[in-house]
């Protein structure tokens, strides 16, 4: 049963917004594997390593997962360092940084595509879940912190072109950056604003609703989304401008040191493609015969991605 409350009252236009909250079994064409797991994760944990049904579940295996880990923190951390400074990182970003570099902290990963504006309302509630989680575990003797994974080499334009927001007159309104910024076959990370970066800003905020935290959100949308910033430094700016007080770590996979310390990872999976490849095929055939996903060939191979990150995980 949805919950209706009113999340605005008066407009120009007499309107009134409301937000309703709507469960995932509603929405039409959702795979059961999807909606078990949102609803109880144990109960696919077969196929989600590590899937848990209770927040404090994770912090009971924080030992199996330091065992696992092979990174050189030292590389790692030197890295974040100098990614987080390049985007004005508050003390709290580095003083988490420190911490990871120690060998008893874990992290709680997030992230996302490097959308307009930050994209979509969910990029960052998925940020502030990272964070809550990790100061969950860290309440309970944890040692964690949060990062957040910009998916900056994504080619997909656009989808992370256009953001939408709620107008002064309650509807909804959008801005888009243009097509001709973007040269197909390269990621969107690496698109460079220009002008029309100033033009969009000017507009989201002529069309926003008035009130006292629009000259903090014009200065911050200016000094994130500027003219020669490209979309994966402009995106970290602004999560960091609004959650970098909470201690939230930025990585962008472009980085030469991060991938550097990523190859042996891929290049292992690479020279095991065969061994992989069998056990795909086999529990695809699997969660066929449950029932769990619909035949579709995205969510085959969406099933074969989740199988793929078990494997590597249990086997690195």
């Amino acid at each position: 049963m949805s919950i209706t409350e009113v999340a605005c009252f008066s407009t120009p236009e007499q309107a009134r917004l409301k937000v309703r909250t709507l469960p995932f079994d509603r929405i039409p064409n959702q795979s059961k594997l999807f909606l078990d797991y949102i609803n109880d994760p144990s109960k696919v944990a077969g196929f989600y390593g590590g899937a848990t049904r209770y927040l404090r579940d994770p912090a009971e295996r924080s030992t199996e997962i330091l065992d696992n880990y092979s990174v050189d923190r030292n590389r790692l951390c030197k890295a974040l360092e100098r990614l987080n400074r390049s985007w004005n990182a508050p003390e709290e970003v580095f003083q988490n940084i420190e911490r990871l570099a120690g060998s008893d902290c874990i992290t709680v990963v997030s992230g996302q595509q490097v959308g307009l504006f930050t994209g979509p309302l969910y990029t960052i509630y998925k940020a502030l879940s990272a964070v809550k989680l990790a100061d969950c575990m860290t309440q309970r003797g944890v040692n964690a912190v949060p990062v957040f994974w910009m998916a900056t080499e994504d080619h997909d334009f656009d989808e992370i072109a256009p953001a939408e927001f709620i107008g002064c007159d309650c509807r909804l309104a959008n801005v888009t950056l243009p097509s001709n910024l973007h040269r197909p076959g390269t990621s969107v990370g690496s698109v460079v604003l220009d002008s029309t970066a100033t033009e969009l800003v000017n507009k989201i905020i002529a069309i926003l609703p008035g009130s006292e935290f629009i000259p903090d959100l014009d200065i911050i949308l200016r000094d994130s989304y500027a003219p020669g910033v490209d979309l994966g430094d402009a995106f970290a700016r602004m999560m960091l401008n609004l959650l970098g007080n909470r201690g939230l770590i930025l990585l962008d996979p472009r980085d030469l040191e991060i991938k550097k310390l990523a190859a042996p990872l891929y290049s292992k999976a690479a020279r095991r493609a065969g061994q992989i490849g069998s056990p795909l095929r086999h529990e695809t055939r699997h969660l066929s015969k449950l029932g769990t996903m619909r035949r579709s060939r995205r969510e085959q191979f969406h099933s074969h991605c989740l199988f793929t990150q078990r494997w590597t995980s249990d086997r690195h």
